[in-house]
C-alpha cells in the first residue's frame, strides 16, 4: 500500500513539473505570445505527461495484483498434491496363495477283487495330495479294507495293495513318503454288515485317518 502511494505522489510530482515547464516556456517564448498559446502549450504538455502517468498507474495495479497472487501460486503445488492423495489409489495387498482346505470326504472305493484307482475318485485323491503337499507337518493313515468274500490272508493282502495304490498315487502328487503310513485290515472292520453288493461294495474302501 505505502508503495502504491509513493507511485501516485510520483505521478502527479511529474505531471506538475511538467505543467510548469510548460507555463515557463510559454513566458520566455517570445514577446508576441498569447496567454492563448502557453495554455494551449500547457495542456500539449499535459496531454503528453498523460500516458506516462497511466503507465505508472498501470505498473503499480499489475505489481500490486502479482504480490497478493503470489501467495496463492506458491500455495496451488500443496494443494494440488494433497488432492492427489487424497483421491490416491489405495495399495493391493501382498499377494498371498490361498490355503488348501482338507477335504471332508476321506473314503475312496475300488471294485470287487481290484486295487486300482477308479476314475470317479482321482479328483478327490488330487485334493488330498494337494492338502498333504502344502502341509508338510501333516500326516495321514492310509487303511486299507476288503469285504469278507475270500481268505482272510487274501483279504489282508488286497486291503494292502489298495493302501499302496493309494500311497502311490499320493506320492506322484508330491506328498512326502514319510507323511503317509500304510496298514491293512483286510475283512476285520467292515462299515457294513449286510450280505448285498451293495454292503460289501460299502467295505471295499481306502480310509484317510490324519493324525
Amino acid at each position: 500500500m505505502a508503495k502504491s502511494n509513493l507511485l501516485k505522489i510520483m505521478a502527479i510530482t511529474a505531471t506538475i513539473t511538467l505543467v510548469g515547464c510548460a507555463s515557463k516556456t510559454a513566458t520566455d517564448a517570445g514577446e508576441g505570445a498569447t496567454s492563448t498559446e502557453a495554455a494551449a502549450t500547457a495542456t500539449e504538455v499535459v496531454e503528453a505527461a498523460a500516458p506516462v502517468v497511466t503507465e505508472m498507474a498501470s505498473a503499480e495495479t499489475v505489481a500490486s495484483v502479482t504480490e497478493e497472487a503470489a501467495p496463492a501460486v506458491e500455495a496451488a503445488p500443496e494443494a494440488t498434491e494433497s488432492f492427489i492423495l487424497q483421491f490416491k489409489a489405495p495399495e493391493k495387498p501382498a499377494y498371498s496363495e490361498p490355503a488348501v482346505v482338507r477335504p471332508m470326504v476321506n473314503v475312496v472305493y475300488f471294485d470287487f477283487d481290484k486295487a486300482g484307482i477308479n476314475p470317479e475318485f482321482r479328483k478327490l485323491l488330487d485334493q488330498h495330495g494337494d492338502y498333504l503337499a502344502t502341509t508338510p507337518g501333516a500326516k495321514v493313515i492310509l487303511a486299507g479294507h476288503a469285504d469278507e468274500r475270500g481268505t482272510r490272508e487274501y483279504n489282508l493282502a488286497l486291503g494292502e495293495r489298495r493302501a499302496y495304490a493309494v500311497y502311490a498315487y499320493l506320492k506322484l502328487r508330491g506328498v512326502a513318503p514319510d507323511q503317509m503310513e500304510m496298514v491293512s485290515y483286510g475283512e476285520e472292520m467292515p462299515v457294513s454288515v449286510g450280505k448285498s453288493e451293495a454292503d460289501y461294495a460299502k467295505n471295499r474302501r481306502v480310509e484317510f485317518k490324519y493324525q
